[in-house]
């Protein structure tokens, strides 16, 4: 999925296997900071302005290591980013099912799928939950 000089967007701070994986894959690693409803979207947009930006990892529910939660209209501006500017969002979201309170937000790849009936083009959104931590630290950390 990422290959050696691919830029790829962080949050800022994220958690340090990501950054570790990606790195190790020779990626382009852009960070972006974070605010408390998750990553900027204007700064996101000033970096895909400036690279070929081929994905978009994020925490979509408390973020690690920072906890927030990535806001409705954020999720909707970075699927309408990914349309634009054609990078996948590699959402990661191991904790969704950890909320005590508050209003459950759909999935980026729920959202992707409702925007129309017929499936847009690749790139799609592409979840990440605990399973794949789990497996891709049993295969070496590697994507085929």
């Amino acid at each position: 999925m990422v290959s050696a000089g691919d830029a790829v967007i962080v949050e800022l701070p994220t958690y340090d296997r990501t950054l570790l994986s990606l790195r190790g894959r020779g990626a382009d690693v852009r960070m972006v900071e974070l605010e408390v409803d998750g990553i900027d979207v204007a700064g996101s947009s000033g970096c895909l302005a400036r690279a070929c930006v081929r994905r978009c990892a994020h925490h979509s529910n408390f973020q690690n290591p920072a906890g927030y939660t990535l806001s409705l209209p954020k999720r909707e501006r970075l699927l309408e980013l990914s349309r634009e500017y054609g990078f996948m969002v590699f959402e990661d979201d191991p904790y969704v099912e950890l909320r005590f309170s508050g209003e459950t937000l759909p999935t980026m790849v729920s959202m992707d799928r409702s925007v129309s009936s017929t499936p847009r083009p690749s790139p799609r959104p592409s979840p990440r939950g605990s399973a794949s931590a789990i497996w891709s630290a049993a295969r070496g950390d590697r994507e085929d």
